[in-house]
């Protein structure tokens, strides 16, 4: 699960830096929106080969599901979206009822729970790790 953290952290990274490039903004939010796509997908890959917690049989359930999520209700619709309607302003683009800027808003809350509960995976794992050695 640490490998899905930093894979998680570094994809944040990426889009902060890619929109400060100074890119032209469709361009440099196809190539946010492909690395979240990515990691969406390591997500998935990443929690089905994941053994689990111990005494939490679903983690790895919760982590493919949190994954499938992120992929199906924001990265695959924000970037197609932006494809399909590129010579609209992001502002006027509507993805599920939501303007661009407020779809936005709850995409990265939502990677933000995503990352909260890799984290306490990770934390737990960890902790269980140490428990087992003693």
């Amino acid at each position: 699960m640490l490998r899905l953290f930093l894979a998680l952290l570094a994809a944040g990274a990426w889009a902060a830096v890619v929109f400060r490039l100074g890119l032209e903004q469709r361009v440099a939010g196809v190539l946010a929106g492909s690395v979240f796509i990515l990691v969406g997908l390591y997500g998935v890959w990443a929690g089905y080969r994941w053994p689990g917690l111990a005494g939490f049989r679903g983690a790895r359930f919760v982590v493919v599901g949190l994954s499938l999520v992120h992929l199906v209700a924001f990265a695959l619709p924000m970037l197609s979206y932006r494809v399909i309607h590129w010579d609209e302003i992001f502002s006027k683009i509507e993805f599920w009822g939501l303007a661009g800027p407020e779809f936005h808003a709850v995409s990265t809350r939502y990677f933000s729970f995503w990352m909260a509960v890799t984290l306490g995976m990770v934390l737990v794992e960890r902790l269980q790790a140490r428990a087992g050695r003693k």
